[in-house]
């Protein structure tokens, strides 16, 4: 919902990764999640897009590490990337580089 939120207001978060996801409770009846480090955010126009590649590598989509334009969706790859590695155990690709 958080995501949501942002990409309805034009900004996208651009720095998803689970260090940035926070849970504020320990009830699992009321948890509260919030999102932190809006350091790389920014507002969007989604006709134009955006180019400048920032975020963190193992979360980042492939049109941001290819320097290509890109709109809010890159929120939803780092989301994928998130989950994946919440029910793996693991990053989806493990490379030495970018």
């Amino acid at each position: 919902m958080a995501v949501n939120y942002l990409h309805s207001h034009r900004v996208m978060h651009r720095d998803l990764k689970p260090q940035n996801i926070l849970l504020c409770s320990n009830d699992p009846e009321d948890l509260e999640v919030k999102l932190a480090d809006f350091g790389f955010s920014g507002a969007f126009d989604p006709e134009k897009g955006l180019s400048l590649s920032l975020g963190s590598p193992i979360f980042m989509a492939p049109e941001v590490l290819m320097k290509k334009q890109y709109n809010e969706k890159i929120d939803i790859w780092s989301i994928g990337v998130i989950a994946y590695c919440v029910l793996s155990g693991s990053v989806p690709i493990n490379g030495k580089n970018k």
